[in-house]
């Protein structure tokens, strides 16, 4: 279910040359991270990134640690270009021990640059 959720996300993109712009990283760093995702899409307009694992990586720790720090401070600024999609494809999700009042900021402050 989730890989169709991703699927008709990158679809309603309608992304340009999607060999090159849709990047999914595997249990990636919070700086791989950032980086893929503050890159620039190539002959698009638009561009994917699609980070698997976050659970057992560097950014499934707690959301407000030292070490995702670039990525909150991505999620104020992010680039319009660019569609992040953050998945968790453990059994517990790594936001599980996150408040839902911190999950929804967290989204927000994501969506809301995009509506």
């Amino acid at each position: 279910m989730r890989e169709k959720a991703v699927e008709t996300v990158c679809a309603s993109l309608n992304v340009a040359m999607p060999e090159l712009n849709i990047t999914v990283l595997r249990e990636p760093s919070v700086t791989e991270l950032v980086a893929c995702a503050s890159g620039f899409p190539f002959l698009s307009e638009k561009r994917a990134v699609v980070a698997r694992g976050l659970a057992n990586a560097g950014a499934g720790k707690a959301v407000h640690s030292k070490e995702n720090a670039p990525l909150l401070r991505y999620s104020q600024n992010p680039l319009e270009s660019t569609c992040l999609i953050l998945c968790d494809d453990s059994q517990s999700g790594c936001f599980d021990g996150v408040k839902a009042e911190k999950k929804k900021s967290i989204a927000q402050s994501l969506i809301c640059r995009f509506a």
